[in-house]
Protein backbone atom coordinates (compact mmCIF):
# COMPACT_ATOMS: atom_id res chain seq x y z
CA UNK A 1 0.00 0.00 0.00
CA UNK A 2 2.82 2.66 0.42
CA UNK A 3 3.81 1.99 -2.96
CA UNK A 4 0.23 2.66 -4.18
CA UNK A 5 0.35 5.78 -1.92
CA UNK A 6 4.00 7.47 -3.45
CA UNK A 7 2.20 6.30 -6.99
CA UNK A 8 -0.57 8.17 -6.37
CA UNK A 9 0.71 11.13 -5.23
CA UNK A 10 3.20 11.11 -8.58
CA UNK A 11 0.55 10.54 -11.44
CA UNK A 12 -1.58 13.45 -9.97
CA UNK A 13 0.69 15.97 -9.61
CA UNK A 14 2.02 14.59 -13.15
CA UNK A 15 -1.48 15.13 -14.28
CA UNK A 16 -1.42 18.75 -13.03
CA UNK A 17 2.10 19.58 -14.27
CA UNK A 18 1.38 18.06 -17.74
CA UNK A 19 -1.85 19.62 -17.89
CA UNK A 20 -0.64 22.91 -17.48
CA UNK A 21 1.68 22.17 -20.36
CA UNK A 22 -0.74 21.02 -22.50
CA UNK A 23 -1.14 22.07 -26.16
CA UNK A 24 -5.13 21.24 -26.65
CA UNK A 25 -7.85 21.11 -24.66
CA UNK A 26 -8.75 17.89 -25.60
CA UNK A 27 -5.27 16.59 -24.00
CA UNK A 28 -5.79 19.00 -21.15
CA UNK A 29 -9.22 16.22 -20.39
CA UNK A 30 -7.05 13.14 -20.80
CA UNK A 31 -4.53 14.49 -18.79
CA UNK A 32 -7.06 15.37 -15.98
CA UNK A 33 -8.33 11.80 -16.42
CA UNK A 34 -4.55 10.52 -15.67
CA UNK A 35 -4.62 12.75 -12.61
CA UNK A 36 -8.08 11.04 -11.87
CA UNK A 37 -6.09 7.68 -11.63
CA UNK A 38 -3.65 9.26 -9.84
CA UNK A 39 -6.41 10.54 -6.74
CA UNK A 40 -8.25 7.36 -6.34
CA UNK A 41 -4.65 5.27 -5.81
CA UNK A 42 -4.28 7.77 -3.49
CA UNK A 43 -7.29 7.57 -1.87
CA UNK A 44 -7.69 3.85 -1.53
CA UNK A 45 -4.21 3.60 -0.36
CA UNK A 46 -4.67 6.04 2.43
CA UNK A 47 -7.86 4.88 3.51
CA UNK A 48 -6.21 1.11 3.45
CA UNK A 49 -2.81 1.97 5.39
CA UNK A 50 -5.11 3.94 7.92
CA UNK A 51 -7.39 0.63 8.18
CA UNK A 52 -4.24 -1.53 8.83
CA UNK A 53 -1.83 0.43 10.64
CA UNK A 54 -4.61 2.22 13.26
CA UNK A 55 -6.16 0.69 16.53
CA UNK A 56 -9.53 -0.02 15.59
CA UNK A 57 -10.50 2.48 19.05
CA UNK A 58 -9.21 5.13 17.43
CA UNK A 59 -9.87 4.71 13.47
CA UNK A 60 -13.08 7.14 13.57
CA UNK A 61 -10.77 10.01 15.28
CA UNK A 62 -8.11 9.06 12.79
CA UNK A 63 -10.25 9.52 10.02
CA UNK A 64 -11.67 12.44 11.14
CA UNK A 65 -8.34 14.44 11.22
CA UNK A 66 -7.02 13.12 8.02
CA UNK A 67 -10.51 14.35 6.21
CA UNK A 68 -10.64 17.52 8.45
CA UNK A 69 -6.90 18.33 7.14
CA UNK A 70 -7.29 17.46 3.88
CA UNK A 71 -10.39 20.11 4.14
CA UNK A 72 -8.10 22.83 5.07
CA UNK A 73 -5.48 22.07 2.45
CA UNK A 74 -8.17 21.98 0.19
CA UNK A 75 -9.78 25.23 0.79
CA UNK A 76 -5.90 27.12 1.40
CA UNK A 77 -4.79 25.81 -2.39
CA UNK A 78 -8.13 27.24 -3.73
CA UNK A 79 -7.21 30.49 -1.99
CA UNK A 80 -3.52 30.24 -2.85
CA UNK A 81 -4.22 28.76 -6.70
CA UNK A 82 -7.19 31.75 -7.11
CA UNK A 83 -4.14 33.99 -6.39
CA UNK A 84 -1.78 32.83 -8.46
CA UNK A 85 -4.16 32.29 -11.36
CA UNK A 86 -5.06 36.33 -11.06
CA UNK A 87 -1.02 37.20 -11.22
CA UNK A 88 0.02 34.32 -13.75
CA UNK A 89 -2.07 32.14 -16.15
CA UNK A 90 -3.68 28.83 -15.78
CA UNK A 91 -1.00 26.83 -17.27
CA UNK A 92 1.64 28.34 -14.68
CA UNK A 93 -0.93 27.58 -12.33
CA UNK A 94 -1.02 23.74 -12.96
CA UNK A 95 2.91 23.26 -13.34
CA UNK A 96 2.98 25.33 -10.12
CA UNK A 97 0.03 22.74 -8.78
CA UNK A 98 2.49 19.54 -10.29
CA UNK A 99 5.87 20.81 -9.00
CA UNK A 100 4.39 21.06 -5.15
CA UNK A 101 2.53 18.04 -5.17
CA UNK A 102 5.76 15.67 -7.26
CA UNK A 103 7.71 17.91 -3.80
CA UNK A 104 5.05 16.45 -1.59
CA UNK A 105 5.14 12.72 -3.42
CA UNK A 106 8.95 12.84 -2.58
CA UNK A 107 8.29 13.74 1.21
CA UNK A 108 5.97 11.40 1.23
CA UNK A 109 8.56 8.69 -0.49
CA UNK A 110 11.55 9.21 2.41
CA UNK A 111 8.88 9.38 5.52
CA UNK A 112 6.46 6.74 5.00
CA UNK A 113 8.43 2.99 5.10
CA UNK A 114 9.91 4.37 8.80
CA UNK A 115 6.29 5.78 9.81
CA UNK A 116 4.78 2.26 9.09
CA UNK A 117 8.10 0.56 10.55
CA UNK A 118 7.33 2.34 13.45
CA UNK A 119 3.86 1.32 13.67
CA UNK A 120 4.33 -2.60 13.21
CA UNK A 121 7.24 -2.27 15.80
CA UNK A 122 4.93 -0.89 18.39
CA UNK A 123 2.24 -3.75 17.57
CA UNK A 124 -0.32 -1.03 16.11
CA UNK A 125 -0.25 -3.08 13.10
CA UNK A 126 -3.52 -5.26 12.39
CA UNK A 127 -2.49 -7.91 10.79
CA UNK A 128 -5.49 -9.89 8.20
CA UNK A 129 -6.45 -12.41 11.16
CA UNK A 130 -6.99 -10.29 13.53
CA UNK A 131 -9.21 -8.20 11.86
CA UNK A 132 -11.03 -11.43 10.67
CA UNK A 133 -11.73 -12.76 14.01
CA UNK A 134 -13.43 -9.54 15.25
Amino acid sequence: MPLLLIVGFAVSSVGNLLTGLAWAVAAAFALQAVRGLGLAAMDVASSTLLQRTVPAGMLGRVFGNLYGAIGVAAATSYIAGGLLLDATSAAVTLVAAGVGGLVAAGVVTLRLPRAVRCAEESGATQTESSSATK
